[in-house]
């Protein structure tokens, strides 16, 4: 068996992180709420749509060290290791932001990788995937059995591999099909497939 994971939002927990960096840059006030979504909320709601680029870019690419692992993903994927069940990475992520500095987005994400992942579970096989066609044809080309992303609309894509099932990790959206909220709920469905 394989799972294939996505990395952000399903494995990197940014949680106050674009509250805290968007404070930073002068983007909020203070009394906006911390989450990404309310962060995302209010600069959209004052035609800031485009500084809500700038700071996605700022995050994912100097800030992403203040972000965290989400809890019980490595108790997860211990289990897998334990019973030898396969699992990569694939994310799709630009190389570069659309707007404001320049960071190469891949190298940031490689460096939490490896400073975040590898050192409690080891080397990890990941992919970073420009589109989403691509990141599509990656799960196929991995021959991955389940697939585990944040986005209704990734697993919902008439691209998605059919061979492949779709899990949401996401607590705060309506799906037809597996969802989960942690990854403790994660670990428990593939233990029941043992």
């Amino acid at each position: 068996m394989k799972v294939g994971i996505d990395l952000d939002n399903t494995i990197i927990n940014y949680t106050g992180v674009f509250y805290h960096a968007a404070l930073e840059k002068g983007f909020i006030p203070v009394e906006t709420g911390e989450s990404k979504v309310a962060v995302k909320e209010y600069l959209c709601s004052q035609g800031q749509e485009d500084l809500w680029t700038k700071l996605q870019g700022y995050v994912y690419g100097a800030r992403l060290e203040l972000a965290s692992v989400y809890k019980g993903f490595f108790s997860c994927l211990k289990m897998f290791k334990d019973n030898k069940i396969d699992y990569c990475i694939i994310s799709h992520k630009t190389k570069k932001p659309f707007k404001g500095p320049r960071y190469d987005l891949h190298a940031q994400a490689s460096q939490w990788i490896k400073s975040q992942l590898v050192p409690h579970i080891g080397d990890i096989e990941y992919t970073f995937c420009e589109t989403i066609e691509e990141k599509l044809a990656t799960i196929e080309s991995k021959a991955c059995d389940y697939f585990i992303d944040d986005l209704v609309m990734v697993l919902n894509h008439t691209g998605f591999p059919t061979q492949v099932s779709p899990l949401l990790f996401n607590g705060l959206i309506d799906y037809d099909g597996e969802r989960f909220t942690e990854w403790r709920e994660i670990e428990e469905f593939f233990k029941r497939k043992q």
